[in-house]
């Protein structure tokens, strides 16, 4: 009966999984995708710092209760991203273009994620006319 064996090592601070069957050992590179097919991220990113081009910008939710993309068109690039609600009213963001759900943003908090390239995230507000402030930065 033959013998697998998963290892996961932290080497040089990145994490390596490798399985070993029958004395061969092969390293496997995990990446993460959504539902259409597209890379998030990879474990080959872990250990990458934010060291592309940076911008910052803001969008203006001019309707209530719709859900506009942040930032208005993807990076081509993986990046982190930091989200500011500088605005007297919570708002909401997620990864649906929907008014439906996500995470809480209140008025004068932060929240911030690790995007893979062509992935945004959605914000909307109950009240029309509200702003929020990002800051991106793509990870080379």
């Amino acid at each position: 009966m033959a013998t697998e064996r998963v290892t996961i090592a932290n080497e040089g601070g990145s994490k390596k999984v490798s399985v070993t069957d029958a004395g061969i050992k092969t390293l496997l590179d995990i990446a993460v995708v959504d539902s259409s097919g597209n890379q998030i991220n990879s474990s080959s990113e872990e250990g990458q710092f934010p060291a592309g081009t940076g911008s910052n910008g803001s969008i203006t939710l001019t309707n209530a209760d719709t859900a506009y993309s942040i930032p208005a068109s993807a990076p081509t690039e993986n990046y982190v991203i930091v989200l500011y609600n500088g605005s007297d009213t919570d708002m909401y963001v997620g990864y649906e273009n929907s008014n439906a759900n996500g995470l809480l943003l209140p008025s004068g908090g932060r929240m911030s994620f690790d995007l893979g390239a062509n992935q945004v995230v959605y914000a909307y507000c109950g009240s029309a006319g509200k702003i929020l402030s990002y800051s991106l930065k793509k990870i080379k």
